[in-house]
């Protein structure tokens, strides 16, 4: 059994001047949520767990670009992942800055061969309202394989609208609270995703886009 995500919607922030970040975010983050080293060990536990679960082989990774690669990217070159996995993608279209605009369009490598009587594990960065990660389910789904299960970097369960989303989570790094993050892959327009950190965006920045 998986360990249960780490609930961080109450911890104490931490400052952007107490861990290095690049001069030209410096001013756009109000605080970090998980720190470079937190992030690497929490992963490290993900990927040993993930590893002993998919020993059998059979697995298929599907990851949900953008932001799903740099955590998928991480936990399956780690050196605890000693499990194979076959490897697609799935590019899902529903934001616009901040906001879901609730259509989900999808575009991927995926056919029903690669998909039928496979292990799918499905990598996302952040579960917000669930629409998106519900889209790409059903469409695996109607591929017939053996299972289908996500893993997630980050959860923010006071925004979920499909409640359903819940039962295929396996996996999970975080909880965190209703902010707009970045870093880790995660962007806002296409910036921050190299922050190395878990960060919460200033709501200046984003407010009006």
């Amino acid at each position: 059994m998986a360990s249960p995500p780490i609930d961080i919607r109450n911890a104490p922030p931490v400052l952007p001047d107490e861990v290095f970040i690049p001069k030209e975010y410096l001013s756009d983050i109000d605080h970090i949520l998980v720190r470079q080293r937190c992030f690497n060990e929490r992963i490290h536990v993900m990927a040993e767990e993930i590893s002993r679960d998919f020993e059998h082989g059979n697995g298929l990774a599907v990851v949900v670009l953008k932001g799903g690669k740099y955590f998928s990217d991480h936990v399956l070159t780690h050196r605890m992942m000693n499990a194979k996995f076959e490897y697609r993608t799935v590019r899902a279209t529903s934001y616009h800055g901040t906001e879901s605009s609730g259509n989900v369009a999808l575009e991927s490598d995926i056919s029903e061969d690669g998909v039928k009587n496979k292990h799918v594990l499905l990598f996302e960065d952040i579960i917000d309202t669930g629409r998106t990660l519900d889209a790409i389910t059903q469409h695996l789904l109607q591929m017939n394989p053996a299972s289908v299960g996500i893993a997630a970097m980050l959860d923010k369960p006071e925004r979920r609208t499909v409640a359903g989303i819940d039962s295929f989570i396996k996996y999970c790094g975080w909880i965190i609270p209703n902010k707009f993050v970045v870093g880790c892959g995660l962007d806002f327009d296409g910036k921050y995703r190299d922050l190395q950190h878990i960060a919460v965006l200033k709501p200046e920045v984003y407010h009006g886009k």
